[in-house]
């Protein structure tokens, strides 16, 4: 598919995703983008099996969010 065919028939790679098909988008003839599916179902990354999630969970300062929200933006407003 074409720039232009993309431009013009965006529903058509939409349907085409949906039947788990890929989009190969070329420029001048030659390849440059696969428009492919996401992987669906749940088979992806969960929040808690990110290495990030929980990483300030030990730290007792933060421990009430909204306290600690409020600590951090009252310096901001303050003349």
């Amino acid at each position: 598919m074409t720039l232009l065919e993309l431009r013009r028939h965006t529903n058509k790679v939409v349907e085409a995703i949906d039947k788990n098909q890929e989009i190969t988008l070329t420029r001048r003839g030659k390849t440059f983008a696969v428009i492919a599916p996401a992987n669906s179902g749940g088979k992806g990354l969960q929040v808690k099996d990110h290495p990030a999630f929980g990483m300030c969970s030990d730290l007792q300062s933060k421990k009430d969010v909204l306290d600690y929200m409020k600590k951090i933006r009252s310096k901001r407003y303050t003349l």
